[in-house]
């Protein structure tokens, strides 16, 4: 999509760890790059790929994948169901091997999209993510959200202040998932010892 003077490309992708016959294959970065460069218009200033989410082990068709060492999956507000690859692209602008490991969301996407085109955020709504150009851009460069809160179906489970997170409650998946409300939630209260709190710069694990 074009912004102003911004070109940006953008792959939403589904868990690149696991493939089924529903499934698109794993997405290869360079190829993102060659596709744009082979439709003969200009190459894009930003190139940005991101997972939705990861999978679930093999609990179902829909939740292929593996969260590695983190706990939890699709779905939980584990490290597991909300930690996901993100790869950016910037000439120029980003280093080649750069890593960050400031929290940052999905939905932060829009408002750096808009202020790297010059944009203002729309004042008729409230707009949840915020401007990440500075972790894209600049090392060493903190998040932009104070807190980071942790929803599953509309309610709060947990939430994360720098690498302090909270979690409250904790819901999983049930499968085979119902079709319909009376036959039972999406979901169900995961049992165990709660409130959890967790450092995660000392256990990323959340063991």
């Amino acid at each position: 999509m074009k912004l102003a003077a911004l070109t940006l490309a953008l792959a939403l992708v589904s868990p690149a760890c696991a493939r089924t016959d529903d499934q698109p294959p794993p997405v290869d970065p360079s190829s993102v790059i060659h596709k744009e460069k082979a439709s003969g218009t200009a190459p894009p200033n930003i190139i940005i790929i991101v997972a939705d989410d990861l999978g679930y082990g093999d609990l179902g068709p829909w939740y292929q994948g593996s969260p590695g060492s983190f706990r939890g999956r699709k779905g939980q507000s584990y490290e597991g169901g909300h930690r996901v690859p993100f790869l950016a692209s910037w000439p120029g602008r980003i280093a080649a091997g750069t890593v960050s490991y400031a929290p940052a969301i999905n939905l932060d996407l829009f408002p750096t999209c808009l202020a790297l085109a010059g944009l203002s955020l729309p004042n008729d709504r409230t707009i949840d993510g915020a401007n990440i150009r500075d972790l894209l851009s600049v090392e060493g460069a903190t998040s932009p959200h104070d807190t980071l809160y942790f929803y599953h179906q509309g309610e709060l489970e947990g939430a994360r202040t720098g690498n302090w997170k909270y979690l409250r409650s904790i819901n999983h998946y049930v499968w085979p998932l119902p079709l319909n409300k009376k036959a039972g939630g999406m979901s169900e209260h995961t049992t165990g010892p709660l409130p959890l709190l967790f450092n995660l710069e000392l256990d990323p694990g959340e063991s």
